[in-house]
């Protein structure tokens, strides 16, 4: 499975709880299968308010998280419901650290991070999100880094 688009989600709930429970037991009840990693959350990350980072799934594992898309999208989801509130600063920092990862791993463009109202009709994550990746900086990959130590040998 080649993954070449990151989608970005928000639960819709304003608790200050982590989350992680209720979107797998939500999950659960619509039929998601679970995953690798023991859950049933069709999204492949979850940042809850504080900024843990809940691995819910491989990012090489099918989703289950936009319809008719989840064969080649990895999809991360930040608590809280943006219709009421802002994502935390610690969301933000995580959620540019975790798209970092992501771009290492996977050679996906910028035009290609996506919000789920994108790709079908929602209104979520009713905020663009890619507002606060402005300060990711381009990671280079391993066979950049493996050029380099060449060149300086």
């Amino acid at each position: 499975m080649i993954m070449d688009t990151i989608v970005l989600h928000h639960t819709a709930n304003d608790s200050p709880k982590h989350q992680l429970l209720q979107v797998d037991a939500f999950h659960k009840s619509r039929g998601y299968w679970k995953g690798s990693k023991g859950y049933f959350v069709g999204y492949h990350r979850l940042i809850e308010k504080d900024a843990t980072v809940q691995v819910t799934r491989d990012y090489t594992e099918r989703g289950i998280h936009v319809k008719n898309h989840n064969d080649h999208c990895i999809g991360v989801c930040l608590a809280g419901d943006f219709r009421k509130e802002q994502p935390t600063e610690e969301q933000k920092a995580a959620l540019r650290r975790i798209v970092r990862e992501i771009k290492s791993l996977f050679p996906i463009p910028e035009k290609n991070i996506l919000l789920h109202r994108q790709l079908v009709q929602t209104s979520c994550p009713v905020i663009d999100l890619r507002v606060f990746l402005n300060e990711i900086i381009p990671t280079k990959n391993a066979t950049e880094h493996a050029l380099e130590r060449l060149e300086k040998s």
